[in-house]
């Protein structure tokens, strides 16, 4: 054999050697990554000692598979160590969204989100980063994340000052890491920063964590992961304790299949959670898909119905009407998503079936408008009733609660769509 052929049999043998090693390194981590998605953290700590030993001399410290091999053990013996300090919460309620609005059903005040790009954050299509939570409104001091010259998100402060935002600075060395920070949400005294990373001490994409105020450091400290189950090998973010004290809210697609996808949790707020150990990676499993409690009773929903109305004989033909118009506001929304949907696919994959479902679902829009304006109409006639029995309700929150995207009352709990800031 010519040295021609010595060449390009080497260089054959390494290519098909590097082939293998990533196949070999795809197949482990993905097995490892399954062990952590079921919660079975000492199966993935184990499958990650194993494989670690089962590695040859010939395979380089820096090759793929020992790289995330040791990123695998990491997460999978950080799982390992939470599952001594878990948290049982009491859930309320559990309801599905789509990625791009889940935020707005968060139970923040109306006009809470300022939308990105904006000129805090210049970046906007981040899969989850999507908007600035900015409680006071456009005269606050606010936190928020957007990316540094490396394109890592931190986590940054300011103010409005005049008719400008002041500088941003870093919230705190203490909190940014090597990873993206997200969502950052101070809790109502001000003293405890909730947001999610990927950077810290973690079990994998973003978990949930809290960095306290220090009065003697005039700082934010050392972030604390949530753990299990508020924190999972998935992705979790947006932390929200009420104001009124009774709920806990957060976001997570522990749960979801598509991407597109987010669940929002709605737990009892619980100040002094006590942490149990949960060794069975079933029991685990079941603790952290947070399904919620059969018995609602102590749910709280705030009604648009005040109570020197409640004895009053036309109350139920009221909530009948309020029900109604929120319902056909949700099914007219869905339509319109829906229809959205089936032009992109049309934009791309142009056929005549597609023009003929994307044509009946526009001639059905009219007809569904329709019946809101009437349901609306009716709404309204009733609060005039009302009022000429001099029965004395707040009409501006009615009509505002009917423009709204109200779902999951069946269950229990209401979210309700807020807008964004408009600028």
């Amino acid at each position: 054999m010519n040295l021609f052929g010595k060449t390009a049999l080497s260089a054959l043998l390494t290519l098909w050697s590097g082939l293998a090693l990533g196949l070999c390194a795809q197949d482990i981590t993905g097995r490892i990554d399954s062990l952590r998605h079921a919660y079975d953290f000492p199966a993935a700590v184990d499958l990650c000692l194993r494989s670690l030993r089962g590695l040859n001399d010939s395979i380089p410290a820096d090759s793929l598979l020992r790289v995330r091999l040791n990123e695998q053990i990491v997460l999978s013996k950080n799982g390992e160590s939470m599952m001594d300090y878990c948290v049982i919460p009491s859930v309320v309620a559990r309801q599905r969204f789509s990625a791009d609005e889940f935020l707005l059903y968060f139970p923040v005040e109306n006009h809470s989100w300022l939308s990105c790009p904006n000129p805090l954050d210049t970046l906007g299509g981040d899969i989850w980063a999507k908007a600035i939570y900015m409680p006071g409104g456009l005269d606050s001091k606010v936190y928020f994340s957007a990316p540094d010259t490396l394109g890592v998100r931190n986590i940054y402060c300011t103010e409005w000052q005049d008719s400008t935002w002041a500088p941003r600075t870093l919230a705190s060395q203490e909190i940014t890491s090597g990873g993206d920070e997200i969502y950052p949400l101070p809790d109502q005294d001000g003293r405890s920063l909730y947001f999610a990373s990927r950077g810290h001490y973690g079990l994998g994409g973003f978990d949930l964590y809290v960095s306290e105020w220090s009065d003697a450091d005039g700082s934010w400290t050392a972030p604390v992961n949530l753990g299990l189950p508020y924190s999972s090998p998935f992705d979790d973010f947006l932390y929200y304790n009420t104001p009124d004290g009774r709920y806990t809210v957060f976001a997570s697609n522990r749960l979801c299949h598509q991407s597109d996808s987010v669940d929002l949790f709605v737990l009892e707020y619980e100040p002094l959670p006590v942490h149990v150990k949960v060794d069975d990676p079933q029991r685990l499993s079941e603790l952290a898909s947070l399904s919620p409690n059969e018995e609602n009773s102590k749910i709280d929903n705030s009604t648009v119905i005040d109570n020197s109305i409640l004895d009053n004989p036309q109350t139920d033909m009221y909530v009948r009407k309020v029900a109604e118009v929120r319902a056909l506001r949700d099914d007219i929304n869905a339509h319109k998503r829906a229809l959205e949907e089936l032009r992109q696919r049309y934009e791309s994959l142009p056929t005549n079936d597609l023009r003929d479902e994307i044509l009946e679902k526009e001639m059905q829009l009219p007809r569904k408008q329709a019946d809101l304006d009437r349901a609306i109409s009716e709404l309204q006639k009733i609060e005039m009733d009302f009022l000429m029995s001099g029965v004395v309700i707040d009409i501006d929150k009615v009509k505002e609660d009917s423009k709204k995207d109200v779902v999951g009352a069946a269950s229990g709990f209401t979210f309700t769509k807020n807008e964004y800031i408009c600028e």
